[in-house]
């Protein structure tokens, strides 16, 4: 094995670490600024389960023959389908809320 490339893959790793320490770092830096503004982050993990909850008491509002309809055609599936998407798209967003509005929703640590 060459020294020279022993020497650059080990300070490759010990900047890498580096990077890492430092993103994690500031990561917390901004969190906890964020706390003192009275602001937190939520991901729409914790959204989406009042958000299925409301479109499946809406639907069940429904009339029966527009469910049969719906069912027919396919809409359900459809609609799974979409949904199915856009909750792997938006579990990885973060939103920055209102502390009061976050404690409010399902599943908040109080």
């Amino acid at each position: 094995m060459n020294p020279l490339s022993f020497i650059a893959d080990m300070a490759t790793a010990i900047g890498r670490f580096v990077f890492a320490a430092f993103r994690d770092g500031i990561g917390l830096l901004v969190a906890k600024l964020l706390g003192v503004f009275g602001l937190t982050t939520i991901s729409m993990s914790a959204v989406l389960p009042s958000l299925k909850s409301f479109l499946m008491e809406y639907a069940a509002s429904l009339p029966s023959v527009v469910l049969e309809f719906a069912g027919a055609v396919g809409l359900d599936v459809f609609m799974s389908m979409v949904l199915s998407a856009l909750t792997i798209r938006l579990s990885t967003k973060v939103f920055i809320v209102p502390k009061s509005v976050a404690d409010q929703l399902p599943g908040a640590s109080r």
